[in-house]
């Protein structure tokens, strides 16, 4: 349903960011901080934001309960305050996300909802 979602809003300017697949916590999520491997090239979603820097667009996080406390850590600055510094390049700057929608997608109640579901049949 989320990706429906993220067509219907922003049919070129969504990411689907899976978060199972972050082994690092926010590092993988947001890249390495200057000087560290890999710290030029940025990540999906750092990409992503970089370039739309006040613009519209939609973030999914697919099983947003695997990203760990860091990355949902490094989550908090961006949603609460719209902004979101990029350690992509040497001078740090911020863009502005207050235009981006993130949405959180999670399978961890998956077997309560399946249980609920068949009772009530």
């Amino acid at each position: 349903m989320a990706k429906s979602v993220a067509k219907s809003l922003a049919p070129n300017d969504h990411v689907t960011i899976n978060c199972g697949t972050i082994v690092d916590g926010k590092w993988s999520l947001f890249g390495s901080d200057p000087g560290y491997v890999g710290s030029g090239e940025g990540t999906e979603i750092s990409n992503f934001l970089e370039n739309h820097d006040g613009k519209f667009g939609v973030v999914i996080f697919e099983e947003f309960e695997k990203a760990g406390g860091d990355a949902r850590e490094g989550l908090l600055h961006p949603l609460e305050s719209g902004e979101w510094t990029s350690k992509k390049h040497k001078a740090t700057r911020p863009f502005n996300c207050s235009n981006i929608i993130f949405i959180m997608t999670s399978n961890i109640l998956n077997v309560e909802i399946t249980k609920m579901l068949e009772s009530d049949g």
